[in-house]
């Protein structure tokens, strides 16, 4: 299983910073949020409505348009091919 997962195109997450997910309905988290501030958001909503905030080992809360269901079917399934760099019998 790889360590990343895209959340969106040109988003990607470290599956292994991933503290909690959480759904922005919950007044409580809405509440989690808005205490942060800025400096802590990063938005990767791409102007969409915000389902899920994800809170990661540093501090930060990442905020997505995934669903919770669907952020959790993508920690559970995404199995991408490790590359290696180093292998030149690929390059040809």
């Amino acid at each position: 299983m790889t360590r990343h997962i895209t959340i969106t195109p040109g988003g990607i997450i470290d599956r292994e910073r991933i503290v909690a997910v959480m759904s922005m309905r919950s007044k409580p988290v809405q509440r989690f949020i808005g205490a942060l501030g800025a400096e802590r958001i990063i938005d990767m909503t791409y102007g969409y409505a915000r389902e899920t905030a994800i809170l990661l080992d540093n501090g930060f809360v990442a905020i997505t348009r995934l669903s919770v269901d669907d952020l959790t079917e993508l920690l559970e399934s995404t199995v991408i091919p490790e590359v290696v760099l180093n292998d030149r019998s690929t390059w040809d």
